[in-house]
């Protein structure tokens, strides 16, 4: 978000995954940043955790969502919508306590989700002759080789990964694993 006392922040109230923090804001009020997929999938899941979730989109209404995600959003009176608007300042002590938007609204929040996506690099992958797909990642067969013999792909630039660090790592092991093999000349 690059707003003062974010570093500090971090993990003491704002986080980067609702999937791996938003049970702790259990009942609790807290807010999104991001209206694209990410942003609008983190607001629909702490729904259903929260007290109440405060999405805060720099657009006038959600940019990339897909419309199904965009529609639980609308539909759910526990979702408060905030258009046009950017965190400018973070609140708190120790802890995050809340933020201020550019419209000069103040917020009292228990956490602060930033979804506002991260696009891996893929642009070395087709300097090296990597073919990408339609979507802008590389397609990697169920023991990650890639479609260049010797080359293993894993993480964020597959298709179909799971953006969490926990799958990117399994994915890493398998494809480490798999050149192991191969280098042995074992059959995978």
């Amino acid at each position: 978000m690059n707003v003062a006392r974010e570093e500090e922040f971090t993990g003491n109230g704002l986080s980067y995954c609702n999937t791996c923090d938003g049970i702790y804001f259990k009942d609790r009020v807290v807010g999104v940043v991001g209206g694209g997929n990410a942003g609008c999938s983190s607001a629909n899941e702490l729904a259903g955790v929260a007290k109440q979730v405060h999405i805060i989109c720099p657009e006038s209404s959600f940019i990339f969502a897909e419309p199904i995600r965009s529609k639980l959003i609308e539909d759910n009176s526990n979702i408060v919508k905030h258009f046009n608007a950017t965190v400018v300042e973070l609140i708190g002590d120790d802890r995050l306590k809340g933020v201020k938007l550019s419209d000069g609204t103040v917020i009292s929040l228990a956490g602060l989700f930033v979804e506002i996506g991260a696009e891996p690099d893929k642009v070395f992958l087709t300097k090296i002759g990597l073919p990408i797909n339609k979507n802008g990642y590389v397609v990697a067969d169920s023991k990650m080789k890639t479609s260049i013999p010797g080359l293993f792909s894993a993480g964020s630039v597959n298709q179909g990964s799971f953006d969490q660090a926990i799958a990117a790592s399994f994915q890493g092991a398998l494809a480490a694993n798999t050149a192991y093999k191969e280098l042995k000349g074992e059959n995978n």
